[in-house]
């Protein structure tokens, strides 16, 4: 079933290519691993808008982003400190990333994202 909220969310029949596609080059770029904080946040930005338009659960979609990308930028050396998240800027900042800006997902992660590799 086709999902929206402020926007509408990747159709059904659409869902296995997209998702191919976003993890695929997730998996081209090493899982992220290697980059400076910089290139991790610009990057970790674009992963969290492409996972949130693919929405595929009809409930706990953003649980379930940011339990997967705690684990990836844990094992990048850039770990995630969600306890910091603002409800309403990320929901801005998704619907921003959805038509295409993904700066306000960058400045919102720029704060969440550890000042040194771990």
């Amino acid at each position: 079933m086709d999902i929206a909220k402020h926007t509408p969310f990747c159709p059904l029949q659409h869902m296995t290519a997209y998702a191919a596609e976003v993890f695929g080059r997730l998996r081209a770029a090493d899982h992220l691993r290697g980059l400076t904080r910089d290139d991790f946040v610009r990057a970790v930005a674009g992963l969290y808008g492409d996972t949130n338009a693919l929405h595929p659960f009809r409930e706990g979609n953003g649980r379930t982003q940011r339990a997967f990308l705690t684990e990836l930028s844990r094992q990048a050396g850039w770990p995630i400190g969600w306890a910091g998240l603002n409800a309403e800027e990320n929901e801005y900042a998704s619907i921003k990333s959805f038509l295409g800006d993904n700066q306000p997902l960058e400045r919102m992660l720029d704060r969440l994202v550890s000042q040194g590799p771990r």
